[in-house]
């Protein structure tokens, strides 16, 4: 039996100097099965650069940029879920902080 998959969807506008923290606590988890969808709302920030190098150093981090009307948190909630292959879902705003053993407290 595996463990299940958490897909965890992050909206972003311009939030380049906020976003760093909410990834790197979702990277420290305890709980390791997680996907995560950041959905890039448009930003004119660093917010893509910083979204990218956490891509490449962990392939459970996804950007995705959003390239259908209308703009705002609620579109790039629904794309996630089109993109997320979990058994559960988590949304996240890109200023939540997850504690260390939140997802794994959860799966519980």
């Amino acid at each position: 039996m595996r463990d299940p998959l958490i897909s965890i969807i992050i909206p972003n506008f311009n939030r380049a100097a906020l976003i760093i923290e909410t990834l790197e606590s979702v990277k420290a988890q305890s709980y390791t099965n997680w996907e995560a969808f950041v959905i890039d709302d448009g930003s004119s920030d660093q917010s893509i650069e910083v979204i990218q190098d956490f891509s490449k150093d962990d392939k459970r981090f996804k950007l995705i940029k959003r390239e259908r009307e209308p703009k705002g948190a609620p579109t790039c909630r629904n794309i996630g879920i089109e993109y997320a292959k979990g058994d559960y879902i988590i949304f996240l705003d890109s200023d939540d902080l997850l504690a260390p053993s939140c997802l794994e407290s959860r799966v519980n």
